[in-house]
């Protein structure tokens, strides 16, 4: 449970040596283990573990000071996570020879061409050993470095610096790594570890992407915060920053929004070549709550040439405060109601919906009034009702034919005109329930 510590009690003997190995990833458990030794008078020995910036399994080595009784200590990092699937193993043995375990620093790596990346390769060192631990990345392709390649005496990780050349062939790599420690005077060489989804630990590789950089950006040049009416188009302007691209660019809604989307659309917008200026438009859904802030992220896609005459997709996307889409929710200017908020269907009949639309500011336009269900809803049918400019009431047909329903979910009556060239929505839904009469 949340907040829980497991406590055992050892009783050990002067100057024993023992192993503590706490198991959680390769079993599938998402704790996040911290392990504690203390005395019989709760002197803190040993504490060693996850912590919020690096969760790993624990694993050391102890040798006890006095013959007595001790106390090991385990729980996970964040005392508010918990439940039954925060399972651990904990092995205590007796030390062997002293050896060492590498851990990859995970299952891909993405790098740009002539760009770089940095990660930290861990070491767990078992039994005592101290001595310097030299890693070999097997697989580098020609035009990739990678410094330093030493994890000191001592110490239980380095932050390794992989660069990649310009000319470096876009396409994926394998790579191995092992680490090399001396041992009593021998080498003793070790593959890397993956810790892979959902848990199991086993021997693995990382896959090293190089990907062709963007040449182009899509800037918002400025901060900017609007009110979008709910049922509306809002648009926000762009530009674009081509460097020495040349191509055309399809811009769209981010596939990875750095807020929920709320329910907001837009289209995908081709922008010709040359262009360096656009608008972006998103569809404010009619049901965004009043007020509600939305950060919409866009993204640009192109194409672009190697020098082998192999084309590539690259995008660009920017979550940052100047090039989102910040809008905040406002009452939509079109309004629809129903004469009845719930509707008895009844199979081989037809009915009468009162409806009536209120254009508040909006210039005089007709109205189209429309039913729409669920896919899985059927045997319900209107067609579709238009209200001329000077109109504001009318009756939407609806018909019922078997097989009907099922009525699980509200059905809804939709509200477009057109303003500017947008349209401008509102809808209301009404309750259906199955009149029985066959």
């Amino acid at each position: 449970r949340p907040g829980d510590v497991d406590r055992w009690s050892v009783k050990a003997t002067e100057g024993e040596d023992l192993v503590l190995q706490l198991w959680t990833a390769r079993f599938g458990s998402p704790m996040d283990a911290v392990l504690r030794i203390s005395d019989a008078s709760g002197k803190e020995l040993l504490a060693t573990g996850s912590t919020p910036e690096n969760p790993n399994e624990p694993s050391a080595g102890f040798k006890f000071p006095t013959t007595g009784t001790y106390l090991i200590e385990i729980r996970d990092v964040d005392p508010l996570r918990g439940g039954a699937e925060f399972a651990y193993r904990l092995k205590i043995s007796r030390p062997v020879a002293p050896d060492f375990q590498l851990r990859l620093p995970g299952d891909v790596l993405n790098v740009f061409r002539g760009g770089e990346v940095k990660f930290k390769v861990p070491v767990q060192r078992l039994a005592g050993l101290k001595e310097a631990v030299e890693l070999t990345f097997e697989g580098l392709p020609e035009g990739v470095t990678v410094s330093p390649t030493t994890i000191p005496e001592g110490k239980n990780e380095v932050e390794v610096v992989l660069k990649v050349g310009p000319q470096v062939k876009v396409r994926d790599y394998r790579l191995t790594l092992t680490g090399t420690a001396m041992r009593e005077g021998k080498p003793v060489t070790r593959r890397a570890n993956l810790v892979a989804s959902p848990g199991s630990v086993k021997p693995g590789d990382t896959l090293l992407a190089v990907c062709m950089p963007t040449p182009f950006k899509v800037d918002g040049e400025a901060f900017q915060t609007n009110y979008a009416a709910r049922g509306t188009v809002h648009r926000r302007h762009f530009r674009l920053q081509l460097g020495d691209y040349q191509g055309p660019l399809e811009v769209s809604l981010a596939d990875r929004q750095i807020r929920h989307q709320q329910g907001v659309t837009g289209p995908v917008v081709k922008i010709a070549s040359g262009i360096t200026e656009f608008d972006y438009p998103i569809n404010v859904p009619t049901w965004l709550e009043m007020n509600r802030t939305g950060r919409i992220v866009v993204m640009a896609v192109g194409e672009i040439e190697d020098e082998d005459g192999v084309k590539h997709k690259v995008s660009y996307s920017s979550g940052a405060v100047n090039d989102q889409i910040i809008i905040l929710t406002a009452p939509c200017p079109l309004n629809v109601k129903t004469a009845r908020q719930s509707v008895r269907a009844v199979r081989g009949e037809s009915l009468d919906l009162g409806v009536t639309v209120s254009r508040g500011v909006l210039n005089p336009a007709p109205v189209t009034v429309e039913l729409l269900h669920a896919d899985h809803i059927r045997g319900v049918q209107a067609e579709p009702l238009v209200l001329a400019a000077d109109q504001s009431v009318g009756q939407l047909r609806l018909r019922f034919s078997d097989p009907l329903g099922p009525f699980n979910l509200p059905l809804v009556i939709r509200a477009t005109t057109i303003r500017d060239g947008d349209p401008v929505i509102a809808e209301v839904k009404v309750d259906f329930v199955d009149g029985a009469k066959r």
